[in-house]
């Protein structure tokens, strides 16, 4: 029966994307088959690939791609064969095997191209042979997620506009309440007026609160569609590592946490490359051969880790050896025989800071790259490919027990998360993921040491930076009897407060590109909008911290000090959980809570602090409504509904202010609602006091 031409282009990028899942599952089950350790085991695996070619030949025949029917039936007999006799492949035959399924992928290209294609050459590897291919040809599948990614993509840029219409309307809402408050005042013969106008207002106010809800519901599951787990380019370094330490006489064992856990697919892509650099970098220049590892009586195989976790909206990545790690006095001696450093400059970085040197352009270990790991060659590469999606790259080793590489990630770069605040009337953002934390700051709470201000956060002595004068705003000293707001960034191990004038607000953005002129500015990343449709420009987080650190009136020696922390001693150990996905409110409630005496513990959503519920007590909660994954209604509720804890006190502080959300927090069981824009530190401190 003949297909029409749109059901067989259909069938044909339907097997595309099963192809792909095909290919990386019998990679991985030939990979281990090196590793069996019973009779049992074996029959698992070549019943497994058995399988996998045989589904592989009837989706080819269905999609009517004849040369991978036929590649996937040779296979199919190959297996078989294994099967029947209980037969253990050795390397060169896993090695043949593996051959001819990269070269599936390259016969689905030419296939794709229309060109002519004689399957015995891309079969010779199983009988001996070699391949017509020096090289493995990767079929181009960054068009696909069940969906076209460009249609997704577009979807997630048109939803993203509803960001900007959500400020504006939010913004319209409170020139509406301000306006009515000033109607209040007029005579009494307008008071059915002013009260019509109330309830309009009031409807209003649903109205924004249901539009939030839906836009925030959008996003989220155009987000979804961007996901993917990132085990979908981890689980291809099995190879690498197997290739690499074969061809180096290395044992080394690849381990995979967390490849569960999900990223933006353009995020995916983008860290591969850099990915493949550490490993190969690990096993090449980290870890020990089998007969040094023998002596020193460390186990073979080594073991490289790749661990991934999720938390405060990040995601972080980190590639893990057992070897040698890195030797800090000799990369202190090959930092100054390059000139990098001066001997003072040298003598004035710890350990963490002299390790970012790696990362230095043009920076190389090759005269002792023995001793020192051999880790600099192309790291700078390595960090300048991070630092374009806007994550960040840290390095921790220990000599003899080896070196951990973590990547700091976002979630997704279809919208950005960010901090608006203001310098004088100007406005700038920087974006969540750069910064640690904030603090409400006053000019007595500062120190002053060698002529450079200095904040003491939990005994450390942090720099501070007066980010009016670093942009040549305004020149000004600062004022006793102004609060001002410190943002903290920490940069290849040197943490630095940039005090700003006003926090406005934190939330999603899209972010574009500065258009010519404009984009020779460097120190900004591009533009984006506030609710009263002004430009707000976005600070490139790298680039300041780089101004700062060579700015003349900064000194990074380090830093001593016997005066007294600014921090108030506890007075009490109630513990508070805070639970908001805005970095602002996470980390402003906190410095006062902890100031105060409290102890905190903060989550980024509903689930992650039910999961901290469960693992630790807490006093009391504090928490927003609108978060992802878990909002706080849900939260409350699950609190109130479990004997465990239902007894623990719930605060909400929402921006949410209508009567309904009122009464809703109160029904799942909140004993107080607070209003964020009546909000104050003070007044949670009273609260609690009253609850405590």
């Amino acid at each position: 029966m003949a297909i029409d031409a749109k059901l067989a282009k259909m069938l044909l990028e339907t097997f595309k994307a099963e192809l792909q899942e095909l290919h990386q599952s019998m990679i991985n089950s030939l990979l281990s088959l090196e590793k069996i350790s019973s009779t049992e085991e074996l029959e698992e695996i070549l019943k497994t690939l058995f399988r996998y070619s045989h589904n592989m030949k009837g989706a080819a025949a269905s999609a009517s791609v004849e040369p991978i029917a036929l590649m996937a039936h040779r296979l199919e007999d190959l297996f078989s064969n294994w099967r029947q006799k209980k037969y253990i492949p050795n390397k060169k035959q896993i090695n043949a095997c593996l051959e001819v399924i990269d070269n599936l992928l390259v016969v689905l290209k030419a296939h794709c191209q229309g060109e002519v294609i004689d399957v015995e050459n891309y079969l010779a590897p199983l009988s001996g042979g070699k391949s017509i291919l020096k090289n493995q040809e990767e079929m181009e599948d960054s068009e696909f997620i069940k969906l076209p990614l460009k249609r997704v993509e577009r979807a997630s840029a048109k939803a993203n506009e509803f960001i900007t219409y959500r400020l504006k309307l939010e913004n319209w809402f409170k020139v509406i309440e301000y306006q009515l408050k000033e109607l209040s005042q007029l005579p009494q013969e307008n008071l059915a007026l002013i009260k019509n106008l109330t309830a309009i207002s009031a409807a209003s106010g649903q109205f924004l609160g249901e539009f939030s809800r839906s836009v925030q519901a959008l996003q989220d599951e155009l987000k979804v569609m961007r996901m993917l787990p990132v085990s979908t380019i981890l689980i291809p370094l099995a190879r690498t590592v197997r290739d690499v330490a074969s061809n180096l006489n290395k044992t080394v064992e690849l381990q995979v946490q967390g490849g569960d856990i999900e990223l933006d697919k353009a995020i995916l892509d983008a860290i591969k490359d850099p990915l493949q650099h550490l490993v190969r970098n690990a096993i090449a220049h980290g870890i020990e051969s089998n007969e040094i590892r023998k002596k020193l009586k460390k186990p073979i195989p080594a073991k490289l880790i790749i661990e991934v976790t999720q938390s405060a909206g990040k995601i972080k990545l980190s590639v893990n050896d057992d070897g040698q790690g890195i030797q800090i006095e000799k990369l202190r001696k090959r930092a100054l025989a390059m000139e990098f450093y001066k001997q003072d400059e040298l003598n004035a970085l710890n350990d963490e800071q002299i390790l970012e040197v790696i990362f230095a352009s043009g920076f190389t270990t090759q005269e002792d790259i023995t001793e020192i790991a051999g880790r600099g060659v192309g790291l700078d590469a390595v960090k300048s490919d991070i630092e374009k999606i806007k994550g960040t790259i840290s390095i921790a080793t220990k000599e003899g027990k080896g070196s951990s590489f973590t990547l700091t990630l976002p979630l997704t770069l279809a919208t950005t998360r960010g901090v608006f605040f203001k310098l004088k009337e100007q406005v700038f953002m920087l974006p969540t993921l750069s910064l640690t934390a904030l603090y409400e700051i006053k000019l007595s709470d500062l120190k002053v040491v060698d002529n450079q201000y200095i904040l003491i956060v939990k005994n450390k002595p942090i720099p501070i930076k007066i980010l009016n004068q670093l942009l040549k705003i305004d020149e000004s000293p600062l004022t006793k009897h102004l609060t001002y707001y410190g943002l903290l960034i920490n940069y290849q191990a040197k943490p630095l407060i940039f005090l700003v004038d006003a926090i406005i607000s934190e939330h999603d953005c899209v972010v574009k590109p500065l258009p010519f002129p404009f984009s020779k500015l460097k120190q900004f990343i591009g533009v984006t909008l506030t609710g009263e449709s002004e430009l707000v420009l976005v600070l490139d987080p790298v680039l300041l911290m780089k101004r700062a650190l060579t700015h003349k009136t900064f000194s990074f020696q380090q830093i001593t000090t016997d005066e007294k922390t600014i921090e108030h001693q506890p007075l009490h150990k109630k513990r508070i959980l805070i639970v908001d996905d805005s970095l602002t409110t996470r980390s402003l409630c906190t410095s006062a809570l902890e100031a105060a005496g409290y102890e905190t513990v903060t989550a980024i959503n509903g689930k992650e602090a039910w999961h901290l519920i469960q693992t630790m007590p807490f006093d009391c909660i504090v928490t927003d409504i609108l978060m992802p994954e878990m909002n706080g209604y849900e939260l409350t509720d699950m609190i109130k509904k479990d004997a465990r804890f239902s007894h623990i006190p719930v605060i909400i502080v929402s921006l949410l202010d209508s009567q309904e959300d009122k009464d809703r927090g109160f029904e799942a069981g909140a004993n107080v609602f607070l209003v964020k824009s009546e909000f104050d530190t003070h007044s949670l401190l009273e609260i609690l006091e009253s609850l405590l």
